[in-house]
């Protein structure tokens, strides 16, 4: 098998997940709604933590913290402090990465 279109496949993964992130941080035109993506992070970070499956936990809570630091939110701060929390260096690694990002912005 060429490696062609397994390269391919990833492309077209990375396209969507690059427009699905978009849409997701575009959602929110007033303060209420940035509430409310803020909310749905901190349910979807301890839906994370409460997994069977370490590796799926820490692959959702690494793409969590990304996007808490994109949302710029108090809320998404506690979030990522909660992300930081997690067993995985990697998961905190991308916790502090995002914290430091969100400092910065």
């Amino acid at each position: 098998m060429s490696a062609k279109p397994l390269l391919d496949a990833l492309f077209e993964a990375d396209r969507k997940l690059r427009e699905a992130e978009a849409a997701l941080l575009a959602y929110p035109k007033s303060e209420a709604d940035t509430d409310t993506l803020a909310r749905e992070f901190e349910r979807a970070t301890e839906h994370a933590f409460g997994l069977s499956d370490g590796v799926e936990a820490a692959a959702r809570l690494a793409r969590l913290a990304d996007l808490c630091a994109q949302a710029q939110s108090a809320r998404s701060a506690d979030t990522l402090l909660r992300i930081l929390n997690h067993a995985s260096p990697e998961v905190r690694v991308a916790a502090g990465e995002a914290l430091r990002d969100f400092a910065y912005d």
